[in-house]
Parts: structure tokens; sequence; C-alpha cells
């Protein structure tokens, strides 16, 4: 898996943005996947942040994490 090998690129405590794909559905609520695995991976999520355009379906879901190491 691609978060694996961040295990080789990243030094401890760094802090890195991933952005992942969200939806807002047809009655106007947003989906987004629960992505525990990255605790798992040694990720510390710092904040979560949404960022759409009415217009658009798909919705930015921005996470910003900690690397534990």
């Amino acid at each position: 898996q691609v978060f694996d090998s961040f295990r080789d690129v990243l030094k401890r405590n760094a802090r890195v943005v991933f952005v992942f794909p969200a939806y807002r559905l047809s009655d106007g609520r947003l989906y987004r996947k629960d992505r525990k695995w990255l605790e798992k991976l040694g990720f510390e999520v710092l904040g979560k942040y949404t960022d759409f355009e009415e217009r658009h379906r798909v919705v930015r879901d921005i996470h910003v994490l900690r690397f534990k190491g």
C-alpha cells in the first residue's frame, strides 16, 4: 500500500496533508469514509476539513496528519 511506503520517506513527527474524495448525496448530506487505518499506520489526525463548491458533487476531504513513526 502507498501509505506504508511513507515510513521510508517521512521523519518522525513530520506533518503531511492528504486529500481524499468525499461525496455530496442527493439529500444534501455529506458522505465521508472513516479512515481509522491511518492511525494503524502511525499517523495522528491533527485536523479534518472539507472544501467544496455548491455546484460540485465531489468534495475534498482534507486530512492534516502527523507521522508518529
